[in-house]
């Protein structure tokens, strides 16, 4: 019987060993691909950001912590401001047009590549169409150096809009009350379940709204684009645009497609560059908020 038992408990000893040799094994050979296959930072180098699907404000931290990837607009500003100071890096490359950019998330991006570009570097925005009307993409794209835009293709940022679903004649039908509590006319995050239609305050704050982002879209790609706010707004008023068309009116520079904006991307920074995703830069260089030095 004892015997039974030290064997039993001798298989169970050796079975765990097996297991904890092979765990140690297998995070052995994991870290020497890792060591041969981690990205590298070449000498030149253009990074390159895909903003077609746009990006969220923050990112979330994953069950093992967080990634050190471009993942928010927090991300992205981040790594650029690493870049910033950065001889390897010479400039960016980024495609846009996909209608995910946000005029708010086009301000923060505006920012960090303008500080980007007051260092000495240069950036190409390329879009195979702008394919909604909205201001976010062109106004982010207004940022670089050069405009890109595939040939035969559309440009159909034509000004802002906004629509509201208002639930209260579907709640009506189910007998259900809806119950809020509100604060003077102008707070109307309740008047989609309370109303049926757009109170007159409700209108009035919307309207204005959608008026400062348009005043100030169209005034910040004026500055950009070197000409008046008014001649902006008769542009936008008059899309869609053709690419040639685009062109004609100076709101794009030059036509082609990706892979030929990407190369004259890599001619301008040198004959060494390479793109770097911006994803690959940031996690080889981290934060340098969180890295000082």
């Amino acid at each position: 019987m004892w015997s039974w038992f030290l064997a039993r408990l001798k298989g169970i000893f050796n079975l765990f060993a097996s297991l904890i040799i092979f765990i140690v094994l297998l995070v052995l050979v994991s870290s020497i691909i890792g060591a041969f296959t981690q990205p590298r930072i070449p000498s030149d180098m253009v990074l390159t950001i895909d903003l077609r699907d746009g990006l969220p404000d923050s990112s979330r931290n994953s069950f093992f912590g967080p990634e050190q990837k471009v993942s928010s607009v927090v991300d992205a500003v981040t790594a650029l401001a690493a870049a910033e100071a950065d001889e390897r890096v010479k400039g960016a490359f980024i495609r846009v047009g996909g209608g995910s950019v946000s005029p708010s998330t086009a301000q923060e991006l505006r920012a960090a590549l303008k500080s980007f570009k007051a260092k000495g570097k240069f950036v190409i925005s390329h879009a195979q169409a702008f394919y909604t009307g909205g201001m976010g993409d062109y106004m982010l794209a207004a940022a670089a150096d050069e405009i890109w835009l595939q040939p035969v293709s559309e440009m159909n940022t034509t000004g802002v809009a906004t629509t509201s679903m208002f639930f209260r004649g579907l709640l009506d039908k189910i007998n259900a009350v809806p119950q809020f509590e509100q604060r003077y006319e102008f707070k109307n995050a309740a008047n989609v379940y309370t109303e049926k239609d757009y109170t007159a305050a409700h209108r009035e704050a919307t309207t204005r709204l959608l008026e400062s982002i348009f005043e100030s879209s169209t005034a910040t790609i004026a500055a950009d684009r070197k000409k008046t706010r008014d001649e902006v707004v008769a542009l936008i008023n008059n899309a869609p645009y053709l690419t040639q068309e685009a062109i004609d009116a100076k709101l794009i520079d030059k036509q082609g497609y990706d892979d030929e904006a990407e190369d004259a991307a890599l001619a301008k920074a040198g004959d060494k560059a390479e793109l770097k995703t911006l994803s690959e830069y940031f996690q080889l260089v981290g934060s340098p908020w969180h890295n000082p030095g």
